[in-house]
């Protein structure tokens, strides 16, 4: 789940870019405005792992297990509905989503942090940078170029601006 206005971007492995027939990758994807939950509804005690999960996803949600299954059935039900039995579907996934375990954040809490900071584009430009050339050998001497910084100030400033760990994987 990605929340509004996360940067973010999809690679495939490597896999597969060799043309093998049988070996397809498939996304289903449902947009949605969070303001449909806000307002009168937001203040509903139903509505509270819905609002929490909304909240969350400006860090993105990796599902895993079996909700992801789950999630992924109840998506195709989504995009089958018509009518109001659209936003019930919508509202009942959202729900299981909130209440699942089996859900982890893909960016750390500290990541707002960083985007709000005056110094974003630096950030952005190295993020880029290492999510474009993940499969290579990645060195700090690069990635702080890439921020035009030195490789001392970029520590720094990556040290200061973030909570948590940055996984690249």
């Amino acid at each position: 789940m990605i929340g509004a206005n996360l940067p973010h971007v999809w690679k495939s492995d490597s896999i597969y870019q060799k043309n093998i027939p049988e070996l397809k990758a498939r996304v289903l994807v449902i947009h949605f405005r969070d303001e449909i939950f806000k307002g009168p509804l937001a203040v509903l005690p139903e509505m509270q792992g819905i609002n929490q999960l909304l909240h969350l996803s400006q860090y993105g949600i990796k599902f895993i297990g079996t909700a992801r299954e789950d999630i992924g059935s109840q998506m195709r039900e989504i995009i089958k509905a018509t009518g109001i039995e659209k936003m019930l579907k919508l509202t009942r996934m959202l729900d299981f989503m909130a209440r699942t375990e089996e859900k982890q954040l893909l960016a750390s809490t500290g990541y707002s942090n960083i985007r709000k900071s005056v110094d974003f584009d630096r950030f952005d430009k190295a993020y880029r940078y290492m999510i474009d050339n993940f499969q290579e050998n990645i060195s700090l001497d690069d990635v702080s170029g890439i921020a035009g910084m030195t490789a001392i100030s970029f520590c720094r400033y990556f040290k200061k601006h973030k909570k948590g760990h940055l996984i690249l994987y």
